[in-house]
């Protein structure tokens, strides 16, 4: 959010986290409408294995 806030470009923000320009604009987006709480990590999308037999 730093980054956001301190007017980084999108391509900057990119090459620094070794991510898409694409997944940057979806955060940024994300980070306008909900606030801290739209670029939270939710965690892994495959769910805990660890109760699985």
């Amino acid at each position: 959010m730093g980054r956001f806030e301190g007017g980084q470009k999108d391509a900057a923000i990119a090459a620094a986290l070794r991510v898409s320009v694409r997944q940057v604009e979806r955060w940024r987006r994300s980070w306008r409408e909900l606030g801290e709480a739209g670029v939270l990590s939710k965690g892994s999308p495959g769910g805990s294995r660890l109760g699985e037999t």
